[in-house]
């Protein structure tokens, strides 16, 4: 459950959830399958065999460090953004609370909008 919950507090930034452990997987098995999903935005680990690693603080380290960069790569928002769609990114607060921000480019609600009216003068003297 924590495993989930922590790889889940990273997917929801992405507009995703994380999958749940499958009927008989191990914890470390799980975590390793949790980690395949962000281990693309990690320079560092994107060529790193998890499942490789035996050692609980080592595989700790890897997985800290792959969940920090996919959290910065969530708040870099150009590299997954589609043009024409809005992705959902949730956040928890400390508190409990959840806050769905949306982020992308133009929606088909950007056609329904009416162009932009401005001020070109302004009149303060009153003419007679």
């Amino acid at each position: 459950a924590a495993a989930q919950s922590r790889a889940d507090q990273v997917a929801q930034r992405f507009g995703k959830r994380a999958p749940a452990p499958m009927v008989g997987e191990s914890v470390q098995t799980y975590r390793g399958r949790l980690l395949l999903g962000f281990q693309s935005y990690s320079k560092d680990a994107a060529k790193l065999d998890i499942h490789t690693i035996n050692d609980p603080v080592a595989f700790g380290i890897i997985e800290d460090k792959i969940y920090a960069d996919a959290i910065a790569a969530a708040k870099d928002m150009s590299d997954f953004i589609v043009e024409g769609t809005i992705l959902p990114m949730t956040e928890v607060t400390p508190e409990g609370h959840r806050i769905t921000r949306y982020h992308g480019g133009r929606s088909f609600v950007h056609s329904l909008k009416p162009p932009a009216q401005y001020v070109r003068k302004f009149y303060t003297e009153r003419q007679h």
